[in-house]
């Protein structure tokens, strides 16, 4: 059995791409027949006036006076009554139209003609059919009877320019020789070799004018054929069309919607494999109703996103596990890539999986973690720096919803009155007896730090913790940027955990979250119904022991 190449799209990813996007596929579907039902429901009824133009094809006699070899043929009055149509609709031709409605007091211009008209061949005879759309029934005649006069009149001046002059031409060539013969100074000899230019001539004359005569004839607007007819738009007739139009222009909408969707994923993980660094997590954006008042998913019941943060704490606990308190600073390359939010709700997702934890806003000099718990603006870090308060003067107790299990204890310190640059006491000793008792009194210190590439105090924090944990946007990341941020991650003391890619559409990184809602456990019964079983252990298993001094070979954990 062949195996499918794996850049070859099966049937199935077809199927999985319309399961996931079905709400933009659904939306296209109604939003286009709607538009289109409305569109034809307040669209004007229109008058259409047809009138008939016979332009009869003749043939023009030849130099010895009868007609041109062979008869009319069916391709040839073809390409005859398309030739009159495209002359029809001709410049020259509808000017002069546009004047003779304006004598009736229809006034338009060549291109307003030229766009509700149409002049049709017949297949049925040498009939050309002029045809003028308009709202009101009174102008679609008048504009469609100017048109036809205005091309039987264009037509005729053409044929008298074209076979007028030769017919003048030929008679006072007649009239010039019949005076030579009877001028008594012309000789015998003279007269004898007129006599036969002559004769020509009069042989030419006559089919001539017959044929000029019969063109003009031919060209003539048919009597009692004008015909004005109501055309209706159908409203249900647009809402079918437009429905049709919307299922394919849905279905286009959906795999182009995809298709960026799973390049901007691609470019996540490329900047992760770029800055060598293993991926913690695809953490969701929030909804734009917590975004709005400052509040986080894992501190909202039945946020399917509050997940990710809940198994980014997972993976922090194992990759710290070992005795000893941890602390780790959450800081990205750039200002506005999520940092401060995921650093608050890393910590509420430690508390609840039954960790101590203290979070420390350590940007002093736009302070954000705190916001999100009520404790903007009071007294914080840069007191217990400046020696003014002790560190439990100015930690805040945080209820955390419990998960599944006792929650643990979060305690978040704000950054304080910031009055000046607090570089110099970032980097005293002061901070450093801060850390160690906090680190003491709790399992993790989770530091929300500047961005790196923007201000020092970042450095500094990083210096001071365990570890660094790096929070990244793909879509805001340049090479440039990408680059600077690896050579100061590169150049820290600090161990680098792995990066946390934010701005992730959740049901994209995550598709299992999505059934989450569906299912929803039974409520705990007062009667003896069976408990809710036992929260899992979370505890990480040890590190394997350290290498000896004489072991040459580099470590490949990530060592706090």
């Amino acid at each position: 059995m062949t195996a499918t190449p794996p850049d070859q799209l099966t049937l199935g990813d077809y199927l999985r791409v319309i399961r996931r996007r079905k709400w933009i596929i659904l939306a296209v579907f109604l939003v286009v027949p709607l538009a289109a039902f409305a569109f034809a429901a307040h669209k004007r009824t229109t008058h259409k006036t047809t009138i008939q133009v016979v332009s009869t094809y003749l043939q023009p006699p030849n130099s010895t006076g009868g007609s041109s070899a062979g008869s009319s043929s069916s391709s040839a009055d073809a390409r005859y009554l398309a030739g009159e149509a495209a002359f029809a609709e001709s410049l020259p031709v509808l000017n002069r139209a546009v004047k003779l409605a304006a004598a009736n007091h229809v006034v338009v211009t060549a291109q307003e003609l030229a766009h509700n008209s149409a002049v049709t061949p017949s297949t049925l005879a040498d009939i050309l059919l002029f045809s003028v759309s308009r709202h009101r029934a009174g102008d679609s005649r008048t504009l469609a009877d100017a048109y036809a006069r205005a091309y039987v009149t264009a037509r005729q001046d053409q044929i008298n320019q074209q076979y007028g002059q030769s017919l003048a031409n030929l008679r006072a060539d007649i009239v010039r020789l019949k005076g030579q013969i009877q001028d008594p100074t012309t000789s015998k000899n003279e007269i004898r070799s007129i006599r036969p230019e002559l004769a020509l001539d009069l042989k030419n004359v006559v089919p001539l004018r017959y044929f000029v005569n019969q063109s003009l004839l031919g060209v003539h607007e048919q009597p009692t054929t004008s015909s004005t007819v109501a055309v209706k738009t159908s409203p249900v007739s647009y809402a079918v069309g437009g429905a049709l139009a919307g299922l394919v222009l849905g279905l286009i909408v959906a795999f182009i919607w995809d298709a960026i969707d799973t390049g901007s994923r691609a470019r996540q993980q490329q900047l992760a494999g770029t800055l060598n660094l293993p991926v913690l997590g695809n953490l969701p954006t929030p909804p734009r109703r917590l975004r709005t008042d400052n509040r986080l998913v894992t501190m909202e019941h039945g946020e399917v996103g509050a997940e990710a943060f809940r198994l980014l704490a997972v993976r922090l606990g194992l990759l710290g596990a070992g005795a000893g308190s941890r602390s780790v600073v959450v800081t990205s390359a750039l200002e506005e890539e999520g940092k401060s939010t995921t650093a608050a709700n890393l910590s509420v997702a430690l508390a609840q999986i039954g960790k101590s934890v203290v979070l420390l806003d350590g940007d002093l000099i736009r302070p954000t973690a705190a916001r999100f718990f009520g404790a903007e603006g009071q007294a914080g870090l840069f007191e217990v720096l400046s020696g003014e308060l002790g560190i439990d003067d100015v930690a805040v107790t945080v209820d955390v919803p419990a998960g599944q299990g006792t929650a643990g204890r979060l305690r978040v310190v704000p950054a304080g009155h910031v009055t000046s640059d607090a570089t110099g006491l970032l980097a005293s000793e002061a901070l450093d007896e801060v850390l160690i008792a906090l680190k003491r009194s709790a399992d993790y210190v989770v530091v929300d730090s500047p961005p790196l590439l923007t201000v020092s105090h970042a450095t500094v924090w990083a210096a001071k913790v365990d570890a660094v944990l790096v929070v990244a946007r793909a879509d805001r990341a340049t090479p440039e940027v990408t680059w600077d941020l690896q050579a100061i991650l590169d150049a820290l003391p600090t161990p680098t955990l792995g990066v946390v890619l934010t701005g992730v559409d959740g049901s994209a990184a995550y598709p299992y979250y999505t059934s989450m809602r569906a299912y929803q456990p039974a409520p705990m019964q007062a009667n003896g119904a069976a408990p809710a079983p036992p929260a899992p252990d979370l505890a990480p298993a040890p590190l394997p022991a350290e290498p000896e001094e004489t072991d040459p070979a580099p470590r490949t954990d990530w060592p706090w």
